[in-house]
């Protein structure tokens, strides 16, 4: 392996445009080895998924909302084991055995921009803060992304390797091996989407990072994606994920800042510490908490909520984990309005229409959205009651972009939030609109930081 250079000696604007780093094939062990020599920070714009589709602002809510309600019930159904991610039995005739990127917005989450193989392809793919495993749709016969034959990087991982052992959370990973004698995955997602290929490894490109020997996936048969859909990147806390593989490459931290529907709403991913203006400002952080059935998800310790300054009368039980491995509060970039269990969701629900219907008509609204709490017309911002998060670190006081959805043409207005049908709890990206979030998987924690994304 080459002698790594000390980078630390660099010139900070030098170190982002020269910086190339050698992965070992993946493991834990070997990948710390390679990566020590420095803490490094590349951004990468991102993009929603709708942003070029062309749809009016309430189809871009009923689209959130229905991504929303199969995203939820895909985690929900990884956490219960229920249907696991990664499929239990094989295909037939085989044998079981800091850096920031543009984004775009796709299945209930955002797309960023990468480039795979030498020579590189580029290529967007959908950041997953849910899944684990990357892959690429690169083996199918209609309108494969990446072509592994015209890669000089590229290899399969055989089924000796220990890499084709690799266990992800939960025991629902369902590798095998393949009739070559190279290692196949395959993966069912909880909506029914599947991906199946093989295990490989391959050069990532991410602006202006370079990894050798990245583990992917790369995809022969997928099903329930979109044709503008042809990738993922896994960005839990799995073995496999790309944060896991990155590991002190990017100081075991990663955060984003997520805009809205549109094309000229600005995204960002940062692979690596935030940045000294984001840390000199005001911020809530919390623990992130391991859940026993589902210990890669970022779940947090959160306290409770309050709407219009009044502390809501939650049960014990409305945020933490139950026995049956359902409970806890998520945090999913990939789930656009935020889902409550029916114990949260209820007082939640009762205190927003109590609050409005002091100063307007309330309402409900039950066509292509689904929503519990809607009124007509403009309302002056202090007219809205506030809704408020609470943490042991301090209380997060949400905009109300954060919570109240309005479609301009018919000027209904929405308590943008929505009920599980079973106990399960998401953060999702429109609360955090506007927010810097950082997760440091060292420190063990998640920060909170209020902010216009468009200025970073």
């Amino acid at each position: 392996m080459e002698a790594t250079p000390k980078l630390q000696q660099l010139p900070s604007f030098l170190l982002i445009l020269f910086l190339a780093v050698y992965v070992l094939p993946f493991s834990a062990s070997t990948a710390a080895a390679a990566t020590t020599a420095t803490t490094l920070g590349v951004e990468i714009k991102l993009m929603h998924v709708d942003a070029h589709r062309n749809l009016t602002h309430q189809q871009h809510i009923q689209a959130a909302v229905r991504r929303s309600q199969h995203r939820a019930m895909h985690l929900l159904n990884q956490t219960m084991k229920m249907q696991p991610e990664h499929r239990t039995s094989p295909p037939h005739g085989r044998k079981t055995s800091s850096v920031q990127s543009e984004i775009k917005a796709t299945r209930g989450g955002y797309m960023m921009s990468l480039a795979m193989g030498t020579p590189p392809t580029s290529f967007f793919a959908i950041i997953d803060t849910g899944s684990s495993l990357t892959w690429a749709k690169c083996m199918t016969p209609e309108d494969p992304i990446f072509d592994p034959q015209s890669s000089s990087s590229y290899s399969e991982v055989p089924c000796s390797n220990p890499v084709c052992n690799i266990t992800e959370a939960g025991g629902r990973a369902d590798s095998y091996c393949q009739i070559d004698e190279n290692c196949g995955y395959q993966l069912l997602y909880g909506d029914g989407s599947f991906s199946v290929g093989t295990l490989s490894w391959e050069t990532l490109h991410l602006g202006p990072l370079t990894v050798k020997n990245v583990l992917f996936g790369c995809s022969s048969i997928i099903d329930g994606f979109e044709r503008s859909q042809p990738a993922i990147v896994g960005f839990n806390r799995g073995p496999s994920s790309l944060i896991s593989q990155l590991g002190p490459l990017i100081g075991h931290q990663f955060s984003y800042c997520l805009g809205g529907f549109e094309a000229s709403d600005q995204s960002k991913l940062t692979l690596g510490p935030s940045s000294d203006s984001i840390r000199s400002k005001a911020t809530i952080s919390a623990p992130l908490l391991v859940n026993p059935s589902n210990p890669a998800q970022y779940f947090v310790a959160l306290q409770g909520m309050s709407v219009g300054g009044n502390r809501l009368p939650f049960p014990e039980s409305a945020f933490q984990f139950r026995s049956s491995g359902t409970g806890g509060v998520l945090v999913d970039s990939g789930t656009t309005i935020m889902v409550l269990e029916p114990e949260a969701y209820s007082p939640v629900k009762e205190a927003f229409a109590k609050e409005l219907g002091k100063v307007t008509q309330v309402t409900s609204f039950t066509g292509a959205m689904q929503f519990d709490v809607c009124f007509h017309g403009k309302l002056d911002s202090t007219s809205i009651p506030t809704f408020t998060l609470h943490f042991e670190s301090g209380d997060l006081e949400l905009a109300t972009e954060n919570y109240i959805l309005t479609d301009p043409e018919s000027q209904l207005s929405c308590l943008a939030v929505t009920s599980s049908p079973t106990p399960f709890n998401v953060i999702a990206s429109t609360t955090m609109k506007n927010f810097h979030v950082n997760f440091d998987l060292e420190a063990n924690k998640i920060t909170f930081t209020k902010v216009q994304c468009s200025t970073l």
